[in-house]
C-alpha cells in the first residue's frame, strides 16, 4: 500500500512537472512570437520612416537648389556689369564674386549629391516592395570628371589639373 502511494505521489509530482513544463515552452514559443511580430513592425516601421524622411528632405533640398541656382544667376550677372570697371577695387570685387560662384557651383553639386542620397534610399525602398524601376542615364567620363574637379576646385585651393586631350595629342592639357 505505501508502494502504491508513493508510486502515486511520484506520478502526480511527475504529471505537474511535465505540466508545468509544457506550459513554460509554450510560453517561450508564444513569448517569441510576440517578439517576432514586434520586429517585423518595427522593422516596417524604420522603413516607412526613412521613407518619410528622405521625402520630406527631398522639398527644402529643392528650394535650395533653386535659391542657389538663382544666387548663381545674380552672381553671374554682377560679374557681367563689373567687367566694364577697370578700377583696383573692382578687380578685388570681381575676384571675391568669382570664388563666391565656384562656392555657389560647389553648394549646389553637393546639395545635388544629397538630393541622390534620398532618391537611392527611397530606391532602395521600392526595390524591397518589389516595386523598382531601374534608371540608367550614361554620361561622358571625361564630362563627369571635368564636372567633379572643377565641384571640389573651391575645397583645395586653386590647382591646374592637365588631362589628356581627346584630340589625340597625349602632351596637350586641358586646364580645369
Amino acid at each position: 500500500m505505501q508502494v502504491c502511494i508513493t508510486m502515486t505521489v511520484s506520478s502526480v509530482l511527475l504529471l505537474l512537472i511535465v505540466a508545468k513544463f509544457r506550459e513554460l515552452v509554450s510560453v517561450t514559443i508564444a513569448a517569441a512570437h510576440r517578439e517576432l511580430i514586434l520586429r517585423e513592425k518595427a522593422e516596417k516601421g524604420r522603413k516607412s520612416f526613412m521613407s518619410y524622411i528622405m521625402h520630406e528632405m527631398r522639398n527644402p533640398l529643392s528650394g535650395a537648389s533653386l535659391l542657389v541656382s538663382e544666387f548663381q544667376s545674380m552672381l553671374n550677372e554682377v560679374l557681367s556689369v563689373a567687367d566694364d570697371c577697370a578700377s583696383a577695387s573692382a578687380r578685388v570685387t570681381r575676384r571675391k564674386l568669382l570664388r563666391l560662384l565656384r562656392l555657389a557651383v560647389l553648394l549646389s553639386g553637393q546639395m545635388d549629391k544629397m538630393r541622390g542620397v534620398c532618391d537611392d534610399v527611397l530606391q532602395m525602398e521600392k526595390l524591397d516592395r518589389g516595386g523598382f524601376e531601374f534608371v540608367f542615364s550614361s554620361q561622358d567620363v571625361r564630362a563627369w570628371f571635368e564636372d567633379v574637379t572643377a565641384q571640389t576646385a573651391p575645397l583645395f585651393g586653386e590647382p591646374v589639373l592637365g588631362l589628356p586631350s581627346a584630340g589625340g595629342k597625349e602632351c596637350e592639357k586641358k586646364t580645369i
